[in-house]
């Protein structure tokens, strides 16, 4: 049972992605988005599901922790940022996207990524001074 939870995870993951792009770029007449969004529910959900199953038997560490939780909020706040800024689909996407909040999650992205150099600094003179 313990083996069968991830791969069935995985499985349901990389369908979901296979389904969804392929049902969203390279068809003839593309999923709607009321569709389209079933499958990123259902990937989104595996994706938690095979995480928290692989993760399970890993001690935590509390510096790995907060580095790999911040640079994913990292990656994605620019990924967002840059997407509604630079690209005409995400300047059209929704009406705020000509607003404020790409530019939000750029500034968040970099604040965010000012205090994770902070905390690793701080991490790193405590540790050579014990």
């Amino acid at each position: 049972m313990q083996k069968i939870v991830p791969q069935i995870s995985f499985s349901v993951l990389v369908l979901s992605v296979l389904i969804y792009a392929i049902g969203r770029w390279a068809v003839q007449n593309p999923l709607s988005d009321d569709t389209a969004d079933w499958f990123l529910w259902s990937g989104g959900i595996s994706a938690l599901v095979l995480l928290f199953s692989k993760t399970r038997g890993v001690p935590l560490n509390i510096r790995k922790c907060i580095n790999a939780g911040t640079a994913s909020a990292i990656i994605f706040l620019a990924a967002f940022g840059a997407w509604g800024l630079f690209s005409s689909k995400g300047k059209n996407q929704f009406p705020e996207m000509a607003g404020l909040f790409p530019y939000y999650a750029l500034l968040l992205a970099g604040i965010l990524l000012v205090l994770l150099a902070i905390i690793n600094l701080l991490w790193r003179r405590k540790a050579h001074s014990m």
